[in-house]
C-alpha cells in the first residue's frame, strides 16, 4: 500500500509506492514550484549510493569555483541503472523537452548525466546561489541526511523557499530546470549532510 509522506516540505505530499508498483506514482511538482520529488526506486538507489561512497573514497575534486560549491565536492562517476530510471521519470512527467517548448523526438534513452558529483556538507559548510549551465534539468539525491540537516532553498519570481531536509529525505530525489536559481543554507549540525547533484541532457544520437 502507498503511503502518504510530506519528506520535503512545502505542505506536498509525496507518494512512497511499494512492491511492483509503478514508478511514475511515487513522483510529484512540489505545490508551485517546478521541482518535481519523489523517492528514487530501491533498486537505482542501492547503485547510486555505492557510486557515491566511491566518489567520497576516490576524493577527486570537481573544481568548481569555490564561491558556489562547497569544500567537499567530489566527482562521481554515473550509475547507469540510476541514470536510465532518471531518463524515465524525466521523459514521463517533465515538460522542458517537450513539443510544446520546440523539442521533437525526444525518448527517454536519450536523456545522459552530463556531470554528476557528491556533495558532503560539515556544519558551517553551505552552497550560494547558483544556476547550471550546459544542461536541460538538473537533480540533488539525498544518501545520508539527518534532522535539522540545511534545506535546499530555491528561487522563483524574486522570491526564495526553502525546503526542509531530514532524515525523511534519504532515497528522495529533486529534478528541477537547470535555470533555476538556487542554494543551500549553512548546514548548522554536526553530522555529515551527503548528497548527490547532477545535470541532464539530451543526445539524439543515442
Amino acid at each position: 500500500m502507498a503511503e502518504l509522506v510530506d519528506a520535503l516540505g512545502l505542505g506536498s505530499s509525496i507518494i512512497r509506492c511499494e512492491g511492483s508498483s509503478p514508478f511514475w506514482c511515487i513522483m510529484q511538482f512540489l505545490q508551485y514550484t517546478d521541482i518535481l520529488a519523489g523517492k528514487i526506486s530501491d533498486e537505482p538507489f542501492a547503485e547510486l549510493e555505492e557510486y557515491a561512497y566511491a566518489g567520497i573514497e576516490k576524493r577527486e575534486s570537481l573544481g568548481d569555483n569555490p564561491y558556489a560549491s562547497g569544500r567537499e565536492e567530489w566527482v562521481c562517476e554515473i550509475p547507469p541503472k540510476f541514470e536510465m530510471w532518471l531518463g524515465a521519470i524525466i521523459n514521463t512527467m517533465c515538460k522542458l523537452h517537450t513539443e510544446d517548448a520546440g523539442w521533437y523526438g525526444v525518448e527517454h534513452s536519450m536523456f545522459r548525466i552530463e556531470k554528476m558529483w557528491v556533495n558532503v556538507m560539515s556544519k558551517g559548510d553551505q552552497h550560494f546561489p547558483h544556476t547550471h549551465n550546459k544542461s536541460l534539468y538538473s537533480f540533488a539525491a539525498y544518501i545520508d541526511v539527518n534532522d535539522g540537516d540545511a534545506p535546499f532553498y530555491f528561487i522563483k519570481d524574486n522570491q526564495g523557499t526553502p525546503i526542509d531536509i531530514d532524515s525523511r529525505s534519504k532515497g528522495m530525489i529533486m529534478i528541477f530546470p537547470s535555470t533555476m536559481i538556487h542554494t543551500v543554507y549553512p548546514q548548522q549540525t554536526d553530522n555529515l549532510r551527503i548528497s548527490v547533484s547532477g545535470n541532464i541532457g539530451i543526445h539524439f544520437d543515442r
